[in-house]
């Protein structure tokens, strides 16, 4: 025997009918709400409320059909200090943007110096930015060329000097130094020069703000730096008379101006 074929109910398929034009009346309503004249884009500001004028091309445009994610990588290809640009939707009709900066962690000397932050990245020296206080990497003039800024450089001495400053700025001992200077003419000869604190030496004289070279090398830039702290503090009443610390050995050597300070053995 044949098998008699079901039909539905001209009550179901009414139903079903009835949903499906509410759905697409419903979805062409939304559409049609999106696109209203209330929802482009009338302001565009920081998140401190400030309006941007530069970005005034974003004015105009549907608050809901642009895409945040491709006008945040337009932006950030424009601004090479920025790190990260997000864009915000507030409706009905602002965008806001958040700008996070990079943090210069030094500048670096090429025919011009460039700012240069924790992941080696180059970038332009803003002109009210007081870098007196940012440590200046030489020696990388025969190995960066054509320098463009927002770009990272995997350039194996940039590398180095970048993690020299970083682990350096998280010693605890060492915090009240400053390294003026980090030099990389091969990876084997890194140097970097620090300025000494203010303070009173032996017999009560003030120290001035004298450098002495640290030579450090490439390996085990972490550990060579706690153990520069620990000398330095061994030392502590003798750091004006010090000339060069030498860390590119087992047993790290101490080079004083005079006699006066002696090899650390």
């Amino acid at each position: 025997m044949k098998k008699q074929k079901r039909k539905l109910p001209l009550k179901l398929i009414g139903i079903v009918t009835v949903i499906a034009l509410t759905v697409l009346a419903l979805a062409y309503l939304y559409s049609a709400f999106k696109n209203l004249d209330y929802f482009k884009v009338k302001e565009v500001i920081d998140i401190e409320g400030k309006e941007m004028p530069e970005l005034y091309y974003l004015k105009g445009k549907n608050i809901f059909s642009m895409s945040l994610e491709k006008e945040a990588g337009h932006i950030l290809g424009l601004s090479y200090d920025n790190k990260e640009i997000r864009l915000v939707r507030v409706l009905p009709d602002r965008v806001m943007v958040d700008f996070i900066k990079r943090k210069p962690l030094g500048l670096v000397r090429l025919y011009r110096y460039f700012l240069v932050d924790e992941n080696s990245v180059l970038f332009e020296v803003p002109p009210d930015l007081d870098s007196s206080a940012l440590p200046v990497i030489h020696g990388l003039d025969t190995k960066i060329f054509g320098p463009k800024p927002g770009r990272k450089y995997d350039v194996p001495e940039l590398k180095l000097a970048v993690e020299i400053i970083r682990e350096f700025k998280k010693s605890r001992i060492l915090k009240s130094c400053i390294i003026s200077k980090v030099d990389v003419p091969s990876l084997g000869n890194a140097v970097f020069y620090l300025i000494l604190p203010q303070g009173p030496v032996a017999g009560g004289k003030p120290r001035s703000h004298e450098a002495f070279e640290v030579r450090i090398g490439q390996d085990n830039i972490s550990s060579k730096i706690d153990v520069l702290g620990r000398l330095m503090f061994q030392v502590r009443s003798e750091l004006g008379n010090i000339k060069y610390i030498d860390l590119r050995f087992k047993e790290p050597m101490i080079k004083p101006k005079s006699e006066d300070v002696k090899s650390s053995r």
